[in-house]
C-alpha cells in the first residue's frame, strides 16, 4: 500500500506546492507481507481539545457510528504540536481534563510528546503542508494494535483546500495494516 501510494501522494503535493516538494523515487531493499492472522479492530484519533477533534470523536462514538469496526477506541494527545514542548502546566492541566473525558467514554487516551515540529521548523517548508504526514508518522509507532486511523476532521468534499490533512489526500498515508 504505502509504497504504492507515496507516489501519487508525492504528485498531488508537488502540485499544490511546486516550490516546496519534488517527486523522487522510492525504492525498497524488503517488502514484508500482510500478516492475515493478526486481527485488530483499534481506531485512533488524535484529539487536541479543539472543535475539529471534538467533532471527529462525537461522529464516530457508538451512539453515532454504529458499525462497532470505526467506532474510535483511541485518542492520541501529543505536546509539541499544538501545545509547545515548554508549556507542561497546560498540557499536564488538558490532559488531566481529557482523560477523564476519554474515560467517561470508555476510550483509551494515550499520550506524548515530540519535538518532530520543533525539528522541522529547521527546514524551509512549511508545517501546515507536511503536518498530515508527520502525525502519520507518530501513528505508525502504534500500528500493531491500530487498524484505522482518522486525522480531526475540518474539511468537506466541497472544500478541499491543499493542505497538509487534505480528505482527498489522507488515504494514500495507509499501510498495509493502517487504514487512514
Amino acid at each position: 500500500h504505502l509504497l504504492y501510494n507515496l507516489t501519487e501522494y508525492q504528485r498531488r503535493f508537488s502540485f499544490w506546492f511546486p516550490k516546496d516538494f519534488k517527486i523522487v523515487k522510492i525504492k525498497a531493499e524488503k517488502i514484508d507481507k500482510e500478516d492475515k492472522k493478526k486481527i485488530k479492530k483499534e481506531v485512533m484519533s488524535t484529539f487536541s481539545g479543539g472543535m475539529d477533534s471534538f467533532y471527529t470523536l462525537w461522529k464516530h462514538l457508538p451512539e453515532n457510528e454504529l458499525i462497532k469496526d470505526f467506532q474510535i477506541t483511541h485518542t492520541l494527545f501529543i505536546q509539541g504540536l499544538d501545545i509547545s514542548l515548554y508549556d507542561k502546566k497546560t498540557f499536564e492541566t488538558l490532559k488531566e481534563s481529557y482523560s477523564e473525558l476519554m474515560k467517561k467514554l470508555n476510550i483509551e487516551m494515550i499520550t506524548l510528546s515530540t519535538n518532530l515540529k520543533r525539528f522541522h521548523e529547521k527546514t524551509n517548508v512549511d508545517w501546515e503542508s507536511t503536518h498530515g504526514s508527520a502525525l502519520v508518522g507518530i501513528v505508525l509507532l502504534f500500528d500493531k494494535n491500530i487498524s484505522l486511523f482518522y486525522f480531526s476532521e475540518d474539511d468537506t468534499y466541497d472544500y478541499l483546500p491543499p493542505y497538509g490533512i487534505n480528505l482527498a489526500a489522507n488515504y494514500l498515508l495507509s499501510t498495509r495494516n493502517l487504514n487512514v
